[in-house]
């Protein structure tokens, strides 16, 4: 008979800012087939943007194939020159910006990380960030969905003729 465990799909969530950057990073940098990554407005971006470019230089440093979903707006130029330096990032815009404000990076097909600004109930004006995890499929193939989807909806808006 042959016996064995199911692997149980971790799922977490933290405010912890080092713990944040360092599990971003970690997870990053342990990618092995492909990274996935939304930012979802262009708020989210200005809010992080030291913390995206550090994200770029290592998926520069990644020998994977690495897609990023990026707000269409003017102001992103920079970043979109930046993408456009590595062979291995391929980048496009967003249709439309998403209604939430986060980044989100779907890593292996297998794995996601969430990071979201969040409200802090202490503070009235200031934001905390949020960083979720998770293993579980359904979460998973759900943000894969999502991405493909922004992906796509740009190309196919380019092919069907102005009416």
């Amino acid at each position: 008979m042959c016996m064995y465990r199911k692997r149980k799909r971790e799922s977490w969530n933290t405010t912890n800012p080092e713990i944040i950057n360092h599990k971003i990073e970690n997870a990053l940098k342990k990618a092995r087939e492909d990274i996935l990554f939304l930012i979802s407005t262009e708020e989210m971006f200005i809010k992080t943007r030291t913390k995206i470019y550090k994200f770029i230089k290592i998926f520069a440093e990644l020998d994977i194939d690495v897609r990023i979903l990026i707000p269409g707006s003017d102001e992103l130029r920079d970043l979109a020159f930046e993408l456009e330096k590595h062979s291995k990032v391929s980048f496009q815009r967003l249709y439309r910006p998403l209604n939430e404000d986060s980044a989100i990076f779907v890593i292996d097909s297998n794995a996601i990380l969430d990071l979201e600004l969040r409200k802090d109930g202490n503070l009235s004006n200031n934001e905390k960030e949020l960083l979720l995890y998770s293993e579980r499929e359904a979460q998973v193939q759900s943000h894969i969905a999502l991405f493909e989807n922004c992906w796509m909806l740009p190309l196919l808006h380019e092919k069907i003729p102005n009416q």
